[in-house]
Parts: C-alpha cells; sequence; structure tokens
C-alpha cells in the first residue's frame, strides 16, 4: 500500500500544485473500485477542500460519502473483532472435543466398573463415535482406517 500511496503521490507532484478536482474524483473512484478505499478517501478529501462555495450539492455528496465511510470503518473494525474472537472460540471448542473423544474409552471403562448394569461401547460403536466427529478432530489411524475401509 506504501508504495501505490507513493506512486499516488508521485502523478500529483508531476502536476501543477493543485490538480484538477475531475482529476482528484477520477483517481478517487478508481481507488474505491479497486478496493483501494483508503487512497480513494484521501483523494475525495483533497476534491473536498478545492470545492468552492456555489458546488453545494458536490460537497453535501461527499461529506455524506465521508461520513458514511467512517461509519463502515467502524463496522468493518468490529467484524474483524468478531472474526479474531470467533476464531479463537472455534479452536477452544475443537482442542475440547478432541479432548473429549481422547477420553471417551477411559470414560466408558470407569464407567462400567461402578455399573454392573452398564452397556458398554463396543469396539464398533467407538469407531461409529469416532468417525462421526468432524475431519479435523479426527486422529491419523481413523483416517487411514477409513481410507483402507472404503
Amino acid at each position: 500500500m506504501d508504495s501505490l500511496i507513493s506512486s499516488e503521490r508521485g502523478a500529483l507532484a508531476s502536476l501543477s500544485d493543485a490538480p484538477s478536482l475531475v482529476f482528484l474524483l477520477e483517481r478517487a473512484l478508481e481507488n474505491l473500485q479497486c478496493g483501494h478505499y483508503t487512497e480513494g478517501i484521501v483523494f475525495l478529501a483533497l476534491a473536498r477542500e478545492q470545492l468552492v462555495p456555489n458546488q453545494n450539492d458536490l460537497a453535501t455528496a461527499l461529506d455524506t460519502f465521508l461520513q458514511r465511510y467512517a461509519g463502515y470503518q467502524l463496522v468493518q473494525q468490529t467484524l474483524l473483532e468478531a472474526c479474531i474472537h470467533f476464531a479463537k472460540a472455534d479452536v477452544e471448542q475443537k482442542a475440547c472435543v478432541n479432548d473429549m473423544l481422547g477420553m471417551l474409552p477411559t470414560l466408558i471403562r470407569g464407567s462400567a466398573s461402578f455399573d454392573p448394569t452398564f452397556r458398554s461401547f463396543s469396539q464398533t460403536d467407538y469407531r461409529f463415535v469416532h468417525r462421526a466427529a468432524p475431519r479435523e478432530l479426527r486422529s491419523a489411524d481413523a483416517e487411514a482406517e477409513d481410507a483402507t475401509r472404503w
């Protein structure tokens, strides 16, 4: 992005001291359409500074856009923070599921020793539970076993 900003400054420096309003608006729209919002906003702000008092409609449109962009940035930041929070929670949840899968045989053996009427899982039942786990939580042995079975 720094190189893009440098090239924009170079383009501005090669023109006269004050680039035309049309040039600034065109560059703003080009950058915005390409997703280069920061650069586009810079050009819009520069264009806004060049407006004369009789260009009220354009001034209002630019002010509205710049205000909405500020709101857009806040929403984008909130979304980013939520995504980061979700990614951490997802990793933790997958680790908990993996821990439970690892503890299952021990829990089954422990339950059977305390309750003689407890019906323990057979090896087939355990494989079914293990195979039903999400792919990223399954062990390499289970993956290999499934590969040879199918």
